[in-house]
């Protein structure tokens, strides 16, 4: 297993920390609140001056956060983004559109796919939204894409962990899965362990409500620790012994921040259903 960490960067301080701290392969994107948009042309070409070309730097293309049904003056505007990735010798796009059933919009997704060629086209969460998977999976094949990002149809990947099993069994070599949506170091080891991914997403965000001076979101200790991981995993199969047990991990130890020691899902599940009982309780 040969596991590449994508890091999510939302502002230009971000992308920097994250090739500093080692990421050899960012997705570009803006504005975290609304889940990304394209960067300005200014934001982009700075980055391309500063990465260096061993990073592998996807572009978002997304013209405007909300839904992901376009118009044909959106669509247009997605063409010119993609053209500029080109330009700036960007090494891959990131995208998705829909119709308005929540289907793939199979036709923009063509002509996209077919602007972007020969960069890889990795379709985003928008996915999640299919009311279908297979048909859905069946059709980003079908128009070209190299790569899917999904957290298995849940808010939360840790809950989605079955179905992305299901689903990288159903697409078998035709196309890459990429979980993300809540993958951190804490529960890493644990999806490298059950899904044994080529490529995994993370955000690498520790504190999403507590932005650095300048708007900053990234935890650099924390791409550490997942690189770490990674790089242990890759070990302990090459040398053909089994990896250390997570919980017992120096790695695991400092990036659960001395939380009990229970397993990740466990955790995730009890963190949920305190929120909803503070939320039942009113507070």
């Amino acid at each position: 297993m040969n596991t590449t960490l994508e890091i999510a960067c939302f502002t230009l301080p971000d992308t920097i920390k994250a090739y500093k701290a080692g990421a050899e392969q960012i997705e570009v994107c803006d504005n975290y609140t609304v889940g990304g948009v394209t960067p300005s042309y200014g934001v982009l070409n700075i980055i391309r001056q500063i990465i260096p070309k061993t990073v592998t730097l996807k572009l978002m293309i997304r013209p405007r956060g909300g839904h992901f049904v376009y118009s044909e003056d959106e669509l247009k505007a997605m063409i010119l983004d993609i053209e500029l990735a080109h330009k700036l010798e960007f090494n891959g796009v990131v995208l998705g559109c829909l119709t308005e059933s929540n289907s793939i919009h199979q036709e923009q997704l063509k002509t996209l796919v077919q602007v972007a060629n020969p960069l890889p086209v990795s379709f985003h969460r928008a996915f999640d939204r299919c009311l279908d998977w297979k048909i859905a999976l069946t059709d980003i094949i079908n128009c070209g894409c190299n790569y899917v990002l999904t957290s298995g149809l849940h808010e939360h990947v840790m809950h989605g962990l079955e179905q992305l099993k299901t689903m990288k069994e159903f697409v078998g070599e035709a196309l890459e899965i990429m979980p993300g949506g809540g993958v951190r170091s804490e529960n890493l080891a644990f999806f490298l362990q059950e899904l044994k991914p080529n490529y995994i997403h993370s955000a690498a965000i520790i504190h999403k409500n507590q932005p650095q001076i300048d708007g900053s979101l990234i935890d650099e200790s924390e791409i550490h620790n997942m690189l770490e991981i990674i790089k242990s995993s890759k070990r302990a199969e090459r040398e053909g012994f089994e990896p250390p047990d997570l919980l017992q991990s120096t790695v695991f130890k400092t990036a659960a921040l001395n939380r009990s020691a229970i397993s990740p899902l466990q955790r995730y599940e009890k963190k949920t259903y305190k929120m909803k009982n503070n939320k039942n309780n009113g507070k």
